[in-house]
């Protein structure tokens, strides 16, 4: 079988509407995600590229787009997981990271202790900064 386009009339077969509902998607967002889907790959940056098997399976491109699409579950706290396990999402552990490295960096520039910052963050704050050293240095 030889990697094809995807043709200019290609719409999602029956299995993968039904791909896309398993996954919780209404018929609306369906014809949104196809449009998306079609619009990328026929005219946007996929518009080159070719692909074995486009629809028609749980391992073709349309069933990738469709689990990409997918949002992740996130409580609006910003944690996923239970509290043994406490993930912060990437927008917010990276925000997290910020505050704690110029709290940091004020400590050591001013020498100022009365800070709050715990251990674990001094030392996660330490690790970063001289990550960044290291990067700048060689």
């Amino acid at each position: 079988m030889k990697p094809t386009k995807l043709p200019q009339d290609w719409k999602p077969t029956d299995f993968d509407v039904a791909y896309a509902r398993e996954r919780g998607f209404s018929d609306g967002e369906i014809a949104d995600i196809t449009e998306d889907f079609a619009t990328y790959w026929l005219f946007g940056m996929g518009r080159n590229k070719t692909h074995l098997c486009w629809s028609g399976s749980g391992r073709s491109c349309w069933a990738t787009w469709v689990r990409r699409t997918q949002p992740k579950s996130k409580p609006e706290t910003g944690f996923v997981g239970t509290t043994d396990e406490v993930e912060l999402d990437e927008f917010t552990r990276r925000r997290r990271l910020t505050e704690i490295v110029n709290k940091r960096k004020l400590e050591l520039r001013f020498n100022i202790t009365d800070i709050t910052l715990t251990n674990a963050e001094r030392v996660e704050a330490d690790a970063y900064l001289a990550n960044i050293a290291r990067r700048a240095g060689g």
